[in-house]
């Protein structure tokens, strides 16, 4: 969470912005909008306003051609983090693509916002989070921090897609700043991205409780009905104690493009979750590959059938297939993936149906696995949200845990 005394819940002169009213201003003077109530200065950027920055704030028709607003849709491999600290909200962002009626709500009229329609870009953006019981509108322009001709924060893996860029900006003006979003609870962003209360499942807790027999069973088939019915689910590897507010730069250097969205196998989860007790203890990675104090989305939860076993003599006429429970998660950095078990490459792939494999594997997804991995899932993070006729009706909580 920020700091106390720190937090903004917008200024005074952004909630009394009106986006039609801008927009027809900026069109009618043939300008472009500059957003005073989050100025592109310091003040944007960081607690502390004289802080010297060689950050270059610059529109997407400054850094690519042909700009757009979405590129083929929304999919979790959109939102790639940058140097900010703030995988809580953009692993929030790669869950939300998920439910795309949520998506329409939390960036409405999408179209029309698009920079090609009907010539009507003006810079300025529209957005929507849930606070107080309300959907409380945020607007924003694209000037967007950059160095050296690059998003610094949050971006598409599509160089000319903005939709996460700017999502994050209007974040980052809700909570006061650009540094407000170092170091938050995946909670938080989830609420705000859905209107909806999170549920959290302590993962090592549910395992070791009474009658554990059958609980990764009962956990797997939880998460599998909620993720069909459009539930935003995030994982994070267990608490961490050690929140570090004053750098805002905490990752030094420019992530991959290439997302990690891994797939792994929910079983065996038996060793207790590891969490981070220090600055230096936190983004470094464990064995497996995954990476403490970090949060994931999940991004797919099925069943996948191997290869048929000869188990009986009728199997030639009823063939029978070992089913796998696997869930598939998306490192918001793109890098640093899992490397155990039915990771990439990896012999137990072998094992996967030709026909499973076209589900699982897409060029911006590939698979991967785990037998023993989750155990360092420490919690589980599941929002389930009810809407009808766009707007938030109620939310329904799964007691079965």
């Amino acid at each position: 969470m920020p700091k106390k005394g720190t937090y903004s819940l917008a200024s005074t002169a952004s909630t009394s912005q009106n986006y039609r009213r801008l927009k027809r201003e900026c069109q009618r003077k043939k300008q472009l909008f500059v957003d005073m109530a989050f100025p592109p200065t310091n003040s944007s950027l960081f607690l502390d306003v004289n802080r010297s920055s060689d950050i270059v704030w610059k529109r997407p028709g400054e850094l690519v051609e042909n700009p757009q607003l979405f590129v083929e849709g929304a999919s979790p491999n959109d939102v790639t983090q940058g140097i900010l600290g703030n995988c809580w909200f953009v692993s929030a962002c790669s869950a939300l693509t998920h439910n795309e009626e949520l998506l329409q709500k939390v960036i409405p009229c999408a179209n029309a916002q698009e920079w090609g329609n009907n010539n009507s870009y003006c810079g300025i953006f529209q957005f929507q989070f849930w606070r107080f019981g309300e959907w409380f509108e945020v607007i924003v322009d694209d000037l967007l921090p950059t160095k050296d001709g690059k998003l610094l924060f949050a971006r598409s893996k599509t160089p000319n897609e903005f939709w996460s860029a700017l999502l994050e900006k209007a974040f980052a003006k809700l909570y006061g700043c650009y540094e407000n979003l170092v170091g938050g609870q995946l909670a938080d962003a989830l609420q705000d991205v859905s209107g909806g209360v999170a549920e959290t499942i302590n993962v090592r807790k549910f395992l070791s409780s009474d009658g554990a027999e059958g609980t990764g069973l009962r956990l797997f088939q939880t998460l599998r009905n909620a993720f069909d019915q459009q539930a935003l689910i995030v994982a994070a590897i267990a608490n961490v104690p050690y929140i570090q507010y004053d750098f805002l730069f905490q990752n030094p250097a420019f992530r991959h493009q290439n997302p990690a969205s891994k797939i792994l196998h929910l079983a065996n989860l038996t060793r207790p979750p590891t969490s981070a007790k220090s600055k230096e203890d936190i983004e470094k990675s464990l064995d497996c590959g995954l990476v403490k104090g970090h949060a994931y989305a999940v991004t797919a939860v099925r069943y996948i059938d191997l290869d048929a076993k000869e188990r009986r003599a009728s199997a030639h006429i009823f063939p029978t297939h070992e089913r796998q429970m696997m869930i598939r998660l998306q490192n918001p950095w793109g890098e640093k993936e899992w490397n155990g078990p039915w990771s990439d490459n990896s012999a137990e792939w072998e094992q996967v149906k030709e026909a499973a494999m076209t589900i699982i594997e897409t060029p911006s997804t590939p698979p991967s696995n785990d037998q023993e991995q989750t155990s360092a899932a420490g919690k589980l993070m599941i929002i389930d949200i009810q809407m009808e006729e766009n707007d938030l009706l109620g939310v329904t909580v799964d007691e079965t845990w």
